[in-house]
């Protein structure tokens, strides 16, 4: 039996072979019937069989194929469902739509009844009023591919965006990934530009862009993204209340987007004329986009306050209202999201009144009353929550982020919502608490509450540290640094790697203040760790040795930095290939060390190589880029090439002003070197004023005992000197 059902799968599985096996079979049966004289019909009736037995094996060979191709487009297509739904879980829309044809509320533009009311015939979308900035925005866009929209709170910066994503020319599908994760996922996990052809015409909308985490959305995605689809665009939005905070999070992402656009809340007096013309009975006392939002009906009420209220005794303008609202708003801006207990509000009144006579609890009763009735929109300016039986207070959104432009919370309050948080230990929210403070210049606060903060949220205080930094304010970073180093010793012990991590950051703080002694002793105990922990040759042992020769250099030992960085630079070269960033940065320090060594060929070599890989790498208008040139221009000056130095110089100043900011630390190191130049060249009052101009920026950043500014003091002295201004060198 196993034999005949061997015999009978084979014949199945070979159908053809199977078919030639009958015929022949059927030949040779009537060959020999003839030959023993069998009867015809016998002979027909033997044929008859063997034909119906080859018609039945053809046949059930037909239907099993035909149950295995119904098996295969039912695993296809439950393949092609799934992958539908978890592609719709990643992006807001799928299959992509034309962007001119897109449902603008689903990309984030809020839909508006009165805006509505002006829709003209043949046309699904409200008419959109012209902004000052949006020539800016297209240029920008036509011209890098990438433009960012920094929004003033309520200024419709979405709205906006949405009309940037609609090319003039081309029509394009749009893609609108999920925050925080769903670009990733959409790129990585579900391959989705497998699903779109390189000549499709697509723009990357990323609405609130600071949503995405930092693995979500990546300046290497945005490439992999560019290099197959060419020509797409990228639109991204954000708040300018989150705009520091993600840049200092996120640098490499703020750098590939370049110069961002900025809309302001409050139109311009063109733009306001343009508004009236398309929406003649609407009033934009309070912005363009407040207009048609719930926001406006609320800011007419706080501008009014409560003139109806039975308690003041001057019946005019409630102060005690107004008051509630402000404690409430101001409450919301320190962070928290934890609501303002009721029970707190009259001593925190008491702040914003002449009066220092308490509050009839009546009185409040009714200011609350008259803060949380609702508009004619049905939105309150507070609204009560009730939670775990007590009842907390928690100001509108937007009218809160409003106000927080102009106004920061008094010191009280701030006070008040962190003693709040630690009293539950509500470690979460003193870290927001203390983010925001430390954001607002709020110091003490924030330091107190990183002193009340626990492990679990280390990453509100690693937010401080990496704002401060981008900001070029290390003298505020200092103590933060200093906590977390204090956090993680307590947490790990004193040989976990994230403690020489936050070894290595505080020597780099400290260095960057100029105290080179406290650097070195940082960075030599980091080194001990990350080599116990990740053997001699990993790249973090060799991004140490790389900052142990920078402080070697400082301290004019450049033989040591320079064998420091040699030896960084190979474990670098070997564990992170030859054209990594990381070895780009060490290439250059080496050209550092060479040309303190009077070696300037060498390191014009060095510098030109750092160049190469950070133009690769970066892109040609990153701060990396600039710093590669402020050095190659060292090597030119060293050469005896001022005017290549020059060039080189402005370039360098160039990139870094516009990636920075006009008054960041590096572009002072900049404008030193092109003072320098300048007084070479005999341009004296030119040298002075860009010399004084790196001083200011210097003296502001970095105290006046960094070195840097001493640097820049020195080359002062020499152009006043040649100008013979004796008074100019007793000021400095």
């Amino acid at each position: 039996m196993v034999l005949i059902r061997k015999m009978v799968r084979w014949l199945r599985d070979h159908w053809l072979a199977s078919l030639g096996i009958c015929l022949v079979a059927i030949a040779a049966i009537q060959q020999a019937l003839g030959a023993v004289g069998a009867p015809r019909t016998l002979q027909v009736a033997v044929i008859v069989v063997a034909a119906i037995f080859a018609l039945m094996l053809e046949l059930r060979n037909l239907q099993e194929k035909r149950r295995a191709d119904e098996l295969s487009a039912r695993q296809e297509a439950k393949k092609e469902a799934d992958w539908q739904n978890e592609i719709n879980r990643c992006l807001t829309v799928w299959p992509l739509p034309f962007v001119d044809e897109v449902d603008q509320s689903i990309l984030g533009v809020k839909r508006s009844h009165l805006a509505d009311s002006y829709l003209r015939n043949g046309e699904h979308r409200p008419p959109y009023i012209r902004r000052d900035h949006d020539e800016d925005a297209r240029s920008t866009l036509r011209r890098s591919g990438l433009l960012l929209l920094i929004g003033a709170p309520a200024s419709g910066e979405t709205r906006t965006a949405f009309e940037m994503a609609q090319d003039e020319v081309t029509r394009r599908r749009v893609i609108a990934p999920l925050p925080p994760d769903g670009f990733r996922k959409a790129l990585d996990e579900l391959g989705l530009l497998s699903h779109l052809e390189p000549s499709e015409k697509i723009v990357l909308w990323l609405d609130r862009i600071n949503e995405f985490s930092n693995v979500g959305l990546t300046v290497e995605m945005l490439q992999r993204c560019r290099e197959h689809l060419r020509g797409m665009r990228v639109v991204a939005t954000i708040s300018s209340l989150e705009y520091d905070t993600w840049k200092a999070e996120h640098h490499h992402l703020a750098e590939e987007f370049g110069r961002p656009v900025f809309l302001e809340r409050l139109p311009s007096e063109d733009e306001l004329r343009r508004a009236v013309a398309s929406y003649p009975e609407v009033d934009f006392g309070h912005g363009i986009a407040a207009a048609f939002s719930e926001v406006s009906g609320l800011l007419d009420r706080l501008r009014s306050g409560n003139s109806m209220c039975p308690y003041d005794p001057t019946g005019g303008d409630c102060s005690v209202s107004r008051s509630t609202v402000a404690v409430a708003l101001n409450w919301a801006n320190t962070g928290t999201k934890r609501g303002l207990p009721i029970a707190l509000i009259p001593d925190l009144v008491l702040g914003y009144r002449a009066s220092s006579e308490s509050v009839d609890s009546q009185h409040m009763a009714g200011a609350i009353e008259w803060a949380t009735a609702p508009t004619v929109e049905g939105a309150r300016l507070v609204r009560e929550v009730t939670a775990d039986g007590s009842v907390t207070l928690m100001a509108h959104k937007q009218v809160a982020e409003i106000v927080s432009v102009h106004e920061n919370p008094p010191k009280r309050i701030w006070e008040a919502a962190l003693g709040e948080a630690s009293i539950d230990g509500d470690s979460r929210n003193i870290g927001r608490i203390g983010f925001k403070a430390h954001v607002r210049g709020c110091l003490d606060i924030s330091s107190r509450a990183w002193e009340a903060i626990d492990s679990s949220n280390e990453r509100y205080i690693e937010r401080a540290a990496s704002y401060s930094r981008a900001q070029g304010e290390y003298r505020n970073e200092l103590s933060i640094r200093t906590r977390i180093l204090n956090l993680y010793s307590g947490m790990y012990g004193l040989n976990h790697p994230k403690v020489a991590t936050a070894l290595n950051e505080l020597g780099t703080v400290f260095y960057k203040l100029g105290q080179c002694d406290q650097a070195r002793k940082m960075w030599e105990r980091a080194l001990i760790i990350r080599e116990q922990v990740f053997g001699l040759d990993a790249p973090e042992v060799g991004a140490t040795i790389n900052n142990l020769g920078n402080v070697w250099l400082t301290l004019g030992r450049p033989d040591s930095a320079r064998q420091m960085y040699e030896r960084a630079l190979a474990i670098s070269e070997r564990t992170l290939g030859s054209n990594a960033p990381g070895v780009g940065a060490t290439a250059g320090n080496l050209g550092n060390a060479w040309l303190t060594l009077g070696r300037p060929d060498l390191a014009r070599q060095m510098y030109e190589r750092a160049l190469a890989i950070s133009q690769h790498a970066f892109g040609p208008h990153h701060p990396n880029v600039a710093d590669a040139l402020n050095d190659l221009g060292n090597a030119w000056f060293a050469l005896g090439r001022p005017d290549l130095a020059r060039q080189t110089f402005e370039r360098a100043l160039n990139i870094s002003q516009s990636a920075l900011g006009r008054d960041h630390p590096k572009a002072a190191t900049v404008l030193n070197n092109l003072g320098d130049v300048w007084h070479y060249f005999g341009k004296l009052d030119q040298a002075r004023r860009t010399l004084l101009r790196a001083l200011n920026i210097s003296e502001r950043a970095l105290g006046l005992d960094h070195p840097d500014v001493a640097k820049t003091l020195i080359s002062l002295c020499r152009v006043l000197h040649d100008l013979g201004e004796p008074s100019g060198l007793a000021n400095v």
